[in-house]
């Protein structure tokens, strides 16, 4: 259903900083013309830990969410204009401080209604209602995010009103009062029909983006005979029709008469087009001087976006603005024309910036008989065919009728389809899909738009293959099920090659379930459905358990198989001991359950059984023994059952400390035959640690840790860094890093001194370009979102240069270390 957090309240789990005096924050409500809920606070303090906005009430309209107006605090600047719920998602480290007092505002959109269905699937829009009724249909891929992703087909039936005179002459809002829009992530073909959408007030445009949402092959997304006018689109990439192409797309007969205004890319019809391909051999889109408007490529036609015969009026405002596109890479613009006002750093009437890639082989930029015309010369603007709407027939190596036309316009009566004609086959009837399961005999041609048709012969078969869990056919990924049509006048089917993951060998093909005959083809002459079945012989791998002092669990296997994927292993037991968790290797990667189709090593992690230490008549822990430094780590960490977890804790080390003894032998890291424990850093501090100058020595640490270079590897953040002082670490070591041999947290924030590096990388911000240095060559690194979605994978060089084209915040994963990143 629309809009998950319509029901009843936003729970929104915002993290905040308890600080050592409590503080009050207050927060202020643009209602928009709703009410507010009576449980909404007018304020909360510092030390809250959880802060809970219920939505409001205005009759009539559908609750969108509350938005972050303004913010005082860290960082503040990054949430405004931003859902309140999506905070819910974020880590709290990101949050912590981050917003003080802030305002917040109601968005209304109007209540949806699903719109109906023709034959071919296609949802026909006819009032403002349905319009807003597309995300009713759409996904929503995380329950607080509100990114709506439709896939489909849309037919527009008449002009669509949202908001009656949204703007005034200059293009600004005209109205204090009106219902925000909800663009979709949209992958399919909207018909417009010759008609427009009017009065839509949002973000990104009339979609967040077009084209395929998350890479790959696909056929391209179609966008056709429609305007988009009296409108106001703001954000950090913007455009009148969409924010982004992120997939081959086909735009023709558009134009828009709205206001745009971006942070970043502005544009008429487009934000952006961005679709070079993401993995590059060495460094990714090192930036390209070729002259604007350029000459045809030989990249690849099928990934560009094609606009043609379209338009744009009104306002354009950005850093880099075009009256058509703000930034395009692979893309062909054909026939286009601009008559409006462009605003920004960087202007031009059809394309501001041409956009980067990795080589200029990626690169499509091509604007063909274009024009920045006056906007009192309406003669100029490219002519709108009549929308005569195509049928098209695949025929399977049959003749078609001449009763089947080719096209038909609005007006015309329903057409009845005739039989086409093949020799020595018998036509059984059209279908609106290739599998031949959705018949149809009549187009009703008052739902407009562009059909194909598919004939089905008696002598068509369909092979079905039940692949049993197998990946690729011939070397290609499938996701649907896999079937093939094949015609019983055609040659033998050979059956091809399967996979399925390093775990399995293909065994080949059978004509049963259980396996009994096995097939290689299927014989000319065939005329009946088939269905066969791929067969797998699982490898056998070895698990070698490096137990660290500790005793395994009777069940953890020695060997496993394919067939024991996401096996869960076992905890082992210690004396004296807590096991932690399974790693690939010493302080290497976690090994949770099965997962790697190959022979793995298996060490187990441990921490020393925690004790409670006493406490002084001031409560502040007495700490003498590596147990009971252990348990104010995981009671500060919040893992100890039973136990509160207290960020404020007092703790006075009361004796030097061993964790471990002797990890080192000739500065290299030795635990061959030693029983070791590891160290987890003591998370987001508030609190005070009094070392007395005693050292903590012997401390086995994975990741080069967020505040290292202050605290050693010993924790992880300190809020109250002052109140941290006089501990010696020594003699430890951390991963990805290296040797501390003697540092001494004297409470000040300092350069972490005396340390071996073993590797160092550093990623710099400038504008959206992001400097990476240190890195070891010929290694893999990822580009994700926030959510951890890989936005680009490539190949390490020892320096390389990454242009980000949308502002946010990004992770960086080289190797196992992640850094996060802020492209304004």
């Amino acid at each position: 259903m629309l809009y998950s957090f319509f029901r009843g309240f936003i729970l929104l789990a915002f993290v905040l900083v308890a600080a050592i005096s409590a503080q009050a924050y207050t927060i202020t409500y643009n209602l928009m013309g709703g009410v507010n809920h009576p449980d909404n606070p007018a304020s909360y303090e510092r030390d809250t830990t959880k802060l809970i906005l219920k939505a409001p009430s205005k009759e009539g309209y559908a609750f969108l969410g509350w938005y972050v107006v303004s913010a005082s605090g860290k960082d503040s600047s990054y949430y405004k204009g931003e859902n309140f719920a999506r905070f819910r998602n974020l880590s709290r480290s990101w949050l912590v401080s981050d917003i003080e007092n802030f305002t917040v505002e109601a968005r209304w959109g109007l209540v949806p209604e699903i719109p109906q269905q023709d034959e071919r699937g296609c949802y026909l829009i006819r009032t403002a209602r349905e319009l807003y009724g597309i995300a009713s249909v759409s996904k929503q891929d995380y329950e607080y995010s509100p990114e709506y992703r439709f896939e489909g087909c849309i037919s527009l039936l008449n002009d669509i009103v949202v908001n009656k005179n949204l703007l005034d002459k200059d293009k600004n809002l005209s109205l204090e009062e009106f219902v925000y829009w909800i663009p979709v992530l949209f992958k399919g073909t909207f018909e417009g029909n010759g008609f427009k959408i009017s009065g839509l007030r949002g973000n990104y445009g009339l979609f967040m983006e077009l084209g395929n949402i998350y890479g790959g092959n696909v056929a391209p997304t179609f966008v056709k005979n429609l305007g988009v006018t009296d409108s106001y689109f703001s954000g950090k990439v913007v455009g009148g029709i969409a924010a982004t192409i992120g997939g081959p797309v086909q735009m023709n007969n558009v134009y828009t008469d709205v206001s745009v205004h971006a942070e970043d890319y502005a544009g008429g019809l487009i934000g952006s087009v961005f679709l070079a391909p993401d993995e590059c051999v060495t460094a990714m889109r090192p930036a390209l001087n070729a002259p604007q408007y350029a000459g045809k490529s030989a990249a690849d036609y099928s990934r560009a976006a094609f606009i043609e015969n379209s338009y744009s009026l009104g306002l354009v405002e950005g850093a880099y603005a075009g009256g058509i596109v703000g930034e395009m890479d692979v893309a062909v613009l054909r026939k286009v024309s601009f008559a409006g006002q462009v605003k920004g750093t960087s202007t031009d009437c059809i394309v501001a910036k041409k956009g980067n890639a990795c080589s200029t082989s990626s690169i499509i930029f091509e604007v063909e008989n274009s024009k920045c015309i006056d906007n009192g010369d309406t003669a100029a603007y490219p002519v709108f065919k009549e929308n005569a709407f195509s049928i098209d027939y695949v025929l399977y190596g049959g003749v078609n009728s001449e009763q089947n036309p080719a096209s038909y316009i609005k007006g015309d009566s329903a057409i009845v389809l005739s039989a086409p004609q093949k020799e020595n086959d018998v036509f059984e009837g059209w279908f609106l899909d290739s599998n031949f399961v959705q018949k149809i005999d009549t187009i009703k041609t008052q739902y407009y738009g562009d059909w194909k048709l598919y004939a089905k012969w008696k002598s068509f078969f369909v092979i079905h293959f039940e692949m049993n869990k197998g990946q690729t056919y011939n070397g290609r990924t499938f996701y649907l099920p896999l079937e093939f049509r094949w015609s019983a006048d055609s040659a033998a089917f050979v059956l091809g090659t399967a996979s399925r993951g390093s775990g399995f060998e293909f065994d080949g093909w059978y004509a049963d379930s259980l396996f009994t005959k096995k097939i290689t083809e299927i014989p000319a002459g065939n005329t009946e459905d088939v269905t066969v079945y791929a067969k797998w012989s699982p490898k056998t791998y070895t698990i070698t358990y490096h137990l660290n002092g500790g005793t395994n669990h009777p069940d953890n296997p020695s060997t496993f198989t394919g067939e024991d994927d996401g096996f869960k292993f076992k905890a082992p037991t210690r004396e004296g001991a807590d096991f932690y968790r399974w790693t690939y290797g010493e302080l290497g990667g976690v090994a949770e359950k099965i997962s790697r189709m190959q022979n793995i090593d298996l060490y187990a992690e441990w921490f020393p059984k925690p004790q409670k230490p006493k406490q002084n008549s001031k409560g502040c822990y007495l700490i003498g023994t590596r147990e009971e430094l252990y348990w104010f780590a995981e009671m500060v960490n919040g893992r100890l059952e039973g136990v509160e977890r207290n960020a404020e804790a007092c703790a006075s080390l009361e004796a030097d400390i061993v964790v471990n003894d002797s990890i080192a032998k000739d500065d290299v890291l030795d635990l061959a035959g030693k029983d070791y424990f590891v160290w987890q850093p003591i998370e987001y501090f508030d609190g005070s640690f009094n070392g007395n100058g005693h050292s903590i020595s012997g401390l086995l640490m994975h990741n080069r840790y967020s505040d290292f270079e202050t605290y050693g590897g010993m924790f992880y953040v300190v809020r109250s860094y002052k109140q941290v002082v006089d501990i010696l670490i020594k003699d430890s070591y951390l991963r990805d890093v290296g040797f501390i041999k003697s540092f001494y947290i004297t409470g000040n924030r300092m350069a972490l001194s005396n340390v071996e590096a073993k590797s160092d990388w550093q990623a710099s911000v400038r504008g959206n370009s992001v400097t990476l240095s240190g890195l070891v060559p010929g290694r893999t690194l990822l580009v994700m979102d926030v959510q951890g979605r890989v936005i680009c994978r490539m190949t390490t060089q020892s320096s390389m240069e990454i242009d980000i084209p949308m502002a946010g915040r990004y992770l960086i994963r080289y190797g196992k270390q992640m850094k996060t990143i802020s492209v304004r």
